[in-house]
């Protein structure tokens, strides 16, 4: 009877996992990205609780959640909203290298480093040099052969009065592809 009673609530315990489960996919397919995000993340934690028998949830919301994060950080990012899109980015970065997702991993890297470009380019516009070169050397941490990081750091530098670092930052521009 025990194991007859352990059993039942068991399979209990999976049925109610795999309805958030579902109801975080009807969720993201209304377009409702905050709520399948909680979602997700909630059908995560019970599925890994269900152990061996959660395991293809489990798989299945580690693929889903960073893709989630991303799309919500490009969403900010089309807002130029660059403070949430950085946010949203680096957890979608975070979460989808811890769970070993790389093509998510590859993305929000690229997107990243656009956001901080897209920043920096602001900053610069508004003379705010400082902020500027700041955005800059987080694009170039991401990608260090990004010449046109290099090459608006350097305009940010000269305009700051920084001309060594000028000069340094538009040679990296060269060595990566920039005139």
């Amino acid at each position: 009877v025990s194991f007859f009673m352990f059993g039942a609530a068991y399979a209990q315990d999976l049925s109610q996992t795999t309805e958030i489960y579902n109801t975080a996919a009807t969720a993201l397919n209304e377009g409702k990205t905050a709520e399948a995000l909680t979602g997700f993340q909630n059908a995560l934690k019970a599925a890994t609780a269900l152990g061996d028998e959660g395991a293809t949830l489990v798989n299945d919301c580690k693929t889903i959640i960073p893709k989630i994060m991303f799309q919500i950080g490009k969403d900010a990012a089309a807002a130029q909203d660059f403070g949430t899109a950085i946010e949203k980015l680096s957890s979608a970065y975070s979460i989808a290298k811890e769970y070993g997702k790389q093509e998510t991993v590859n993305d929000a890297k690229e997107l990243l480093s656009q956001v901080y470009m897209a920043q920096g380019s602001t900053a610069l516009g508004s003379k705010d040099y400082k902020a500027a070169i700041t955005d800059y050397n987080k694009a170039i941490e991401l990608d260090a052969t990004n010449g046109k990081a290099y090459f608006y750091m350097g305009v940010a530098k000269d305009q700051s009065g920084d001309e060594l670092g000028a000069v340094e930052a538009f040679t990296k521009a060269s060595e990566n592809g920039e005139k």
